[in-house]
């Protein structure tokens, strides 16, 4: 028997049950991080971003129009790549690279906070607040408040919205009671590291005649890399009935997730479970490889037709909501 539901967090997880009798409490026991796969899509964006760097230096020996073509494809894949990157930082913040806590931190710092300029230790609280306030006026992370317009696509490709979420950032450490014994901020030696590492990628490039590289890299990490960051946002939580004229800081949005589907452009776009970002709302703890596993589980269930609902894809949910 199917139910009607509003929200999965409207059914208490006691009563799920799939057809072969198996409660959701027994079936969740059966769900550990399987950290092969997590470092081997890790692996995957590492390879993309150096496959792409050996492109764009050997476009450089081609003419003006193919350096221009090379520039602008490199810089689109370097972008996103580094985005598809970033979102296993937030796998670390719940804990899931790595079976011991502060190993799982170090890894997370090293492999990909130090590439973004983000530490781990700020990064989770903030993160957490998230989840607990998510469609609140109090959410820590609501890129989803505004419109998708072409306002809201030009402040994510020129840096603005990255200064607006950094500031609110900040606020946010400032103002909530923090239990940690240093003072957290965004402005700490991983914003510094992943600088210089950045800088250094294009300093080197430059020296080695490498101009297209220079130019994608610097593009792509600047520009196309917040973009993404900021409109995958968006397309998971904007309500399909928010109103770009309406101020969400003063009036709750309401929590919305969906779920994207098992494609490439979902795969690579929602990586590290952020396609099946619904049943990490619900249950923040599992591991994203686990996330296939859940879903076929509660499609067996009373809940199947509120996920069946909520499944759409990335471009057609920004079909729906630009200008909206």
């Amino acid at each position: 028997m199917h139910t009607t539901l509003e929200k999965l967090e409207d059914i208490q997880r006691a009563t799920i049950v799939n057809s072969t009798g198996i409660t959701f409490s027994e079936f969740r026991k059966q769900l550990k991080p399987k950290y092969f796969t997590v470092w081997r899509d890790i692996a995957l964006g590492y390879v993309v971003l150096l496959l792409t760097g050996f492109v764009a230096i050997a476009a450089q020996g081609q003419t003006m129009a193919i350096h221009i073509a090379a520039g602008v494809v490199c810089a689109g894949v370097f972008g996103y790549f580094l985005a598809y990157l970033q979102l296993f930082f937030h796998e670390a913040a719940h804990f899931n690279i790595a079976k011991d806590r502060k190993r799982n931190d170090t890894l997370a710092n090293i492999f990909i906070g130090a590439l973004v300029g983000q530490e781990i230790s700020v990064y989770r609280p903030i993160h957490l607040m998230h989840h607990r306030y998510l469609g609140t006026t109090e959410d820590t992370e609501h890129s989803y408040f505004d419109g998708l317009t072409f306002k809201y696509i030009l402040e994510s490709m020129t840096g603005i919205r990255v200064l607006k979420v950094l500031s609110s950032r900040e606020k946010v450490m400032k103002s909530k009671e923090q239990t940690q014994q240093r003072k957290l901020s965004n402005v700490n030696s991983q914003l510094l590291l992943g600088a210089a590492l950045n800088g250094s990628i294009v300093i080197v490039a430059m020296l080695m005649s490498w101009y297209v590289l220079a130019a994608s890299w610097t593009i792509g990490i600047l520009v196309v890399f917040p973009f993404f960051g900021a409109v995958r946002q968006l397309l998971e939580h904007r309500g399909e009935h928010a109103n770009k004229n309406q101020d969400y800081t003063l009036i709750p949005h309401g929590e919305v997730n969906r779920m994207f589907g098992d494609g490439l452009l979902a795969s690579t776009l929602g990586a590290a479970g952020f396609n099946r970002h619904l049943l990490h709302h619900w249950e923040p703890a599992i591991s994203y490889t686990c996330f296939k596993e859940l879903e076929i589980y509660l499609m067996d269930t009373q809940v199947a037709d509120f996920i069946q609902s909520r499944q759409t894809s990335y471009m057609s949910t920004f079909l729906s909501l630009f200008g909206k």
